[in-house]
Formats: C-alpha cells, sequence, structure tokens
C-alpha cells in the first residue's frame, strides 16, 4: 500500500519584531498587501512552494509547504528578505510551532463505506458528504476515506502521529477488505 503524501503544513512562527506591512509590499517580491481586504502581508515563494502571511506584529502564519525542511527553508528565507530588503537587521525565526499536517494516500482499490462505518468507527452520511470521518482515539486527528480508496489525513502535528494514523487506518481496511493480518 501507498504512504501518505504530505500534500500541506500549517505552521506559525514569529520574526520578533514588529514589521511595517506597506514597507514590505514595496521592498519584497511576490508580494501582496490590500489592508481594506485582509490584515496581513501575503508572500508567495516558488521554491519551495509555500505562502506566508505576515502580520504587523510579526507573527506569521505559513501554509503550503510540503515537508518539514521547506517549512524551516521558507521561514529562513522570509527572514532573509525581511534582513536585505526592508532593514529588519533584528529579525530572527523564533517558536515555529506546526498546526497542522496535511496527507493524501490511496490503498488502490475502491471501499465499500458502508462495511467500514463499523470498523472505523466513523461517520457516514453520504446524503451530507460523500466521505467516511474516522475520529482517530486519543488525538486531534480526522481521516476521511473515499469509496474510490483515496485517503485524507488531516489534524496531526508531526510525522509520527501521521504514520501512527496512516498505519491505524490502512490495517484495518487490510483486515475488512482483505483478511490481512
Amino acid at each position: 500500500m501507498a504512504q501518505f503524501k504530505i500534500t500541506n503544513i500549517t505552521a506559525t512562527f514569529t520574526v520578533g519584531c514588529c514589521v511595517d506591512r506597506d514597507l514590505i509590499a514595496r521592498n519584497c517580491v511576490n508580494v501582496e498587501f490590500n489592508r481594506k481586504k485582509f490584515n496581513a502581508a501575503i508572500i508567495r515563494f516558488r521554491e519551495p512552494k509555500a505562502t506566508c502571511l505576515v502580520f504587523n506584529s510579526g507573527a506569521v502564519t505559513l501554509i503550503g509547504a510540503n515537508s518539514l525542511q521547506n517549512v524551516d527553508l521558507t521561514a529562513k528565507r522570509l527572514v532573509d528578505q525581511l534582513q536585505k530588503r526592508c532593514g529588519y537587521t533584528e529579525a530572527r525565526v523564533q517558536k515555529v510551532v506546526v498546526r497542522n499536517i496535511a496527507a493524501s494516500s490511496s490503498v488502490g482499490i475502491r471501499l465499500d463505506l458502508p462495511s467500514l462505518v463499523k470498523e472505523l468507527e466513523g461517520s457516514y452520511e453520504p446524503e451530507l458528504f460523500s466521505g467516511l470521518i474516522v475520529y482517530i482515539p486519543n488525538s486531534r486527528a480526522r481521516v476521511i476515506v473515499y469509496s474510490t480508496g483515496k485517503i485524507i489525513a488531516t489534524g496531526c502535528k508531526n510525522e509520527a502521529d501521521l504514520r501512527l494514523v496512516h498505519n491505524r487506518v490502512q490495517d484495518i481496511i487490510m483486515l475488512t477488505f482483505f483478511d490481512i493480518k
């Protein structure tokens, strides 16, 4: 069976100083800032592909990274831009916290979701939503299983949680459909 592929990581951190979003918009590359629409400067990075929302207080929300290494690299690139292009020499990456990891996988076969509801202890209301929502005990993680065999996991804080969720769900699917132990 395929492993989960991380599709999105959301993290927060601070740059350790207050920043002027107008100055960032004028001096940095790939920046969008319209205070009437949203209260943060939006900086898009192409490599690695990620987006940073920079607030006046220096708080930053990073979205779109597909690995923890890319989170660190993007945060460092943001601070480099703030130091070199905007003159914030005191800017540093501080207090990085991963808030959410989203990942996807596929079992490669079509699944009978009504028969999985009891095994996975999930919620399945096909009139409301086409996927089986699985609540993982002792975790904030949620898994959505579709009849196509596609599996989406979200709410994990680290890769160890993601592996644990992945193994639990795929083991139950294997037992239910293939009687493999």
